[in-house]
């Protein structure tokens, strides 16, 4: 009997501790960088030849559609100032996870928070993450996990 109690409580332990409308999505500490290119051949578009394209990532939350902020300004409150960032729907996938291609991203440090929607409800913005963006193309970390190394 007592054993059972001990599984029954673990088992009340590792149900999720939010409710729908409220799931913020954990964003990915790494990002993948590529050459910012266009169309069906994938040319160098002329004059861009600076920017690169990332690709960020972050967890599932079942049936959530989600919201991408680059750049973007929160204030105290956590609500996005509309004239500092740039807001872009997010309805991709990269090998299963939710994910946003973000083409069109300098050279230097990229921000971004991802945002979850369910039931019509925008959830909290995720914790933000900052991306040194150079020359290299491939996978980087954000900037504040080497600084916790």
């Amino acid at each position: 009997m007592r054993i059972q109690g001990v599984f029954c409580s673990i088992g009340v332990a590792l149900l999720p501790a939010f409710t729908v409308g409220s799931a913020i999505p954990d964003l990915a500490r790494t990002a993948r960088v590529k050459q910012h290119r266009a169309g069906a051949e994938g040319n160098l578009v002329i004059g861009e030849e600076n920017l690169r394209k990332i690709i960020i990532s972050w967890n599932e939350i079942r049936g959530a559609s989600y919201e991408v902020c680059h750049m973007c300004s929160l204030g105290e409150d956590g609500v996005h100032d509309p004239s500092v960032g740039t807001l872009i729907p997010a309805p991709d996938t990269c090998g299963g996870k939710p994910c946003s291609v973000f083409p069109g991203a300098f050279i230097g440090l990229n921000s971004f928070r991802v945002r979850a929607s369910t039931g019509g409800e925008w959830g909290a913005w995720s914790d933000e993450r900052r991306f040194e963006v150079g020359d290299e193309y491939g996978q980087i970390s954000d900037v504040d996990s080497h600084a916790e190394l």
